[in-house]
């Protein structure tokens, strides 16, 4: 069985990825390229990094899980984070009727709140991974 879920085509992998180049998008859109190219790559690399930080460790944590049913609650973690994600830019930047320059700092809460579930969650899946349930003795 090669690759993730049996497919060498790296499902996870490819997964891992666009969830990647989706957050970077939504990092790319609100900002603003009347500034200088430093500050401009400075603002828009840090949310950047953030944003992919989720995606990596799920990606490491998980990426050798053996029953098929964590390796799909993994894609679904991963898929789960990039919704809530979007959801808080959504509602930030799309769906505000009044905005305001402490906007920005979605970039730096979002990312956080997304690490430490990523890290927990990933945790938990390795741990269940492993379990096995015995018949009890009589």
């Amino acid at each position: 069985m090669g690759g993730f879920l049996g497919i060498r085509a790296g499902l996870f992998e490819a997964v891992a990825l666009l969830c990647i180049m989706v957050a970077v998008a939504t990092a790319l859109i609100p900002a603003d390229f009347s500034l200088p190219l430093p500050m401009l790559l400075g603002g828009v690399g840090l949310a950047a990094i953030l944003l992919s930080v989720p995606y990596v460790i799920i990606y490491f944590l998980t990426r050798h899980l053996k029953k098929t049913i964590m390796r799909l609650a993994s894609l679904g973690l991963m898929l789960g984070i990039l919704g809530m994600w979007v959801w808080f830019w959504y509602s930030t930047f799309i769906n505000n009727p009044a905005p305001d320059a402490q906007n920005g700092l979605i970039f730096v809460v979002g990312p956080v709140y997304a690490i430490i579930a990523s890290i927990l969650i990933s945790l938990v899946f390795r741990m269940t991974d492993n379990f096995k349930i015995e018949p009890r003795r009589k």
